[in-house]
């Protein structure tokens, strides 16, 4: 996973056909774990080799944590989201990378299917939501979509974007100028009718543009 910030501690843990059978503590400290991009980008990686066979279902989670950041999960927001694959067995090892993800109540992306997660805004007004994330002629559509009446709704890449409403309270805006193979992180600020505003900027969306 690639992430905006160096991270303290790296944890990854793995599942074969939904079971846990793989943790790394400490990824950070392995022999290539840890990648400065010299960007300020950090990229953190896990290989597991001769464990999968072509048809098996692999998912994969980070945990990290900074002072500043706290503790965060990817691909979060929530503790056990997962990414998912299945294995094609056309190679003896299998990397798992935790920005092309599943959020526990929602379906979600690999290869070149969008991101999809259900979650519920942690900070000012428990919004429940659903986001998606597209990558397309070089850019990346992000949706925001809630069943509360809405005033407006931002999203942070990190820089601020307003985003259009399509309809009802549901808004997308698309981010420009993204390469496939970056990982992009997202929060969303939005502004309630009746109560107030609402953000998820310490549980970020991660996805791996495909």
């Amino acid at each position: 996973m690639r992430v905006s910030e160096r991270k303290q501690y790296v944890h990854f843990f793995a599942r074969r056909n939904g079971l846990q059978d793989f943790v790394v503590n400490d990824v950070q400290a392995q022999a290539s774990g840890e990648i400065n991009n010299g960007d300020g980008t950090y990229t953190y990686r896990v290989t597991r080799a001769g464990a999968y066979t072509a048809g098996n279902l692999v998912e994969g989670r980070f945990f990290t944590y900074t002072p500043a950041a706290g503790q965060q999960y990817f691909p979060g927001p929530l503790e056990n989201s997962w990414n998912a694959m299945t294995y094609p067995g056309v190679s003896s090892s299998a990397s798992s990378q935790s920005t092309s993800s599943s959020v526990s109540s929602a379906s979600s992306s690999t290869g070149n299917k969008p991101y999809t997660a259900t979650a519920v805004m942690p900070n000012g007004a428990n919004l429940a939501y659903t986001t998606t994330a597209t990558y397309t002629n070089g850019g990346v559509k992000i949706t925001f979509t809630t069943q509360e009446n809405l005033n407006w709704a931002w999203v942070f890449t990190p820089g601020w974007n307003n985003m259009s409403r399509l309809q009802g309270n549901s808004f997308e805006v698309t981010i420009p100028n993204v390469k496939p193979g970056v990982a992009i992180s997202y929060y969303f600020t939005v502004s309630t009718v009746a109560r107030g505003e609402a953000n998820n900027n310490n549980q970020p969306h991660t996805w791996l543009v495909q």
